[in-house]
């Protein structure tokens, strides 16, 4: 079990920085995941809502040998469709959207002063 939700942990978390990297940010600069040794703080942040698709797969999997087919199967999870926004996406796409839309939210905090809260 802990080996299937590293496995599919990892692919989101590349498949994040890969669209971290696209939009031009830097992975290691987080807004909650603020390890100095972690180089994936931002791509930690933005994986959490995902996190719960590769849980519930491993969780009704939890019988399956963790071969090259269950690997396969977890891979399978980023083609799969999902709404977002009210139309049906790819996980793929709606993790480019997501992390595109939350970066440029974050990007234009004038528009949340005095929401964001400030470590000092």
């Amino acid at each position: 079990i802990n080996s299937a939700l590293n496995y599919g942990y990892a692919l989101l978390l590349s498949t994040i920085n890969k669209e971290v990297i696209n939009n031009g940010y830097l992975t290691q600069l987080g807004l909650h995941h603020k390890n100095e040794f972690n180089e994936f703080n931002l791509s930690c942040d933005l994986m959490e809502p995902f996190r719960v698709l590769i849980d519930n797969f491993v969780y009704y999997n939890q019988e399956r040998k963790f071969d090259l087919d269950y690997k396969l199967d977890i891979v399978s999870i980023l083609n799969n469709t999902y709404k977002y926004n009210n139309k049906n996406y790819t996980l793929k796409d709606i993790i480019k959207l997501f992390v595109k839309n939350t970066l440029e939210a974050a990007n234009n905090l004038s528009n949340y002063v005095g929401f964001v809260y400030y470590e000092e």
